[in-house]
């Protein structure tokens, strides 16, 4: 089912996580996990199948919902990102429909155009808690591990504009 970012953290189950999700190509799909007080995230190994990935993804974190993301970038956003973001949400909707069990919500989420590589890279520094992030890591591991932390850093983002991210746990 797909909803609104705003309506997503108060439609979700008490205790389920947000799996994030970046297409950062048409055939690696990063992924990252909030922490069931959805506060935080943490990048996970990237998928290149999301049909196969999904149930283990559901029952592996406990997913509630799902948040497709698009990467940070260094210049903004292009017309590639946007396109493949709709067709992974559009994949998403159609195989969580066949999920058993649960109804799963999914939503779509940009950040603000400021959230550049550069606006992230500095946040980090400026901020102990993005270590759960990884985003110093950053080209260090290769395309999968980035993959990953972009899906990581956009389900932060999206944390910490639609439940209060880590000052919703930390103060």
């Amino acid at each position: 089912m797909l909803v609104q970012a705003h309506q997503l953290v108060a439609r979700i189950p008490v205790y389920r996580t947000l799996v994030g999700l970046v297409a950062l190509s048409e055939s690696l799909i990063g992924v990252a996990v909030s922490d069931p007080y959805l506060s935080c995230a943490r990048p996970l190994k990237s998928v290149t199948a999301l049909a196969t990935s999904l149930p283990e993804l559901v029952a592996e974190h406990k997913a509630g919902a799902f948040v497709v993301g698009l990467p940070f970038a260094a210049s903004g956003l292009q017309a590639e990102h946007i396109a493949r973001q709709q067709r992974l949400l559009a994949q998403l909707i159609k195989h969580s429909a066949h999920h058993e069990g649960t109804q799963l919500m999914a939503c779509s989420y940009g950040a603000s155009p400021q959230h550049t590589a550069d606006g992230v890279a500095t946040s980090y520094r400026d901020n102990l808690l993005w270590d759960q992030t990884a985003v110093d890591e950053l080209g260090v591991q290769g395309a999968s591990r980035d993959a990953s932390i972009h899906a990581a850093v956009a389900l932060q983002l999206f944390l910490d504009e639609h439940s209060g991210g880590w000052a919703n746990t930390f103060g």
